[in-house]
């Protein structure tokens, strides 16, 4: 299994629409793509910052849930956000 980690910082003003965008808009788009397993969200309301962590069943899928759409859905943020995405992904040992 191999898990995707977004990170990101939403402006103070903006976190719990920032939330709701996430929960309602971005989750479900990559919900429906090849290989996914399931989603989590961190949120620390304190500096704005958040991950969300998707698992995916294979690296190819991981990486193509990366590539495919990922403009599209950092779009559906947008002035929200206090800086850039980061992405980066990660091996799942159990």
């Amino acid at each position: 299994m191999y898990a995707r980690v977004v990170t990101g910082r939403f402006q103070d003003t903006a976190i719990d629409r920032g939330i709701a965008v996430l929960e309602g808009e971005v989750r479900p788009h990559i919900a429906t793509r090849a290989g996914f397993i399931s989603w989590s969200l961190l949120i620390a309301r304190e500096t704005g910052r958040f991950q969300a962590i998707t698992f995916w069943g294979s690296l190819v899928e991981a990486h193509s849930a990366s590539r495919d759409g990922f403009t599209d859905r950092a779009g559906m943020l947008s002035g929200l956000l206090a800086g850039e995405l980061e992405q980066t992904l990660y091996e799942v040992r159990p």
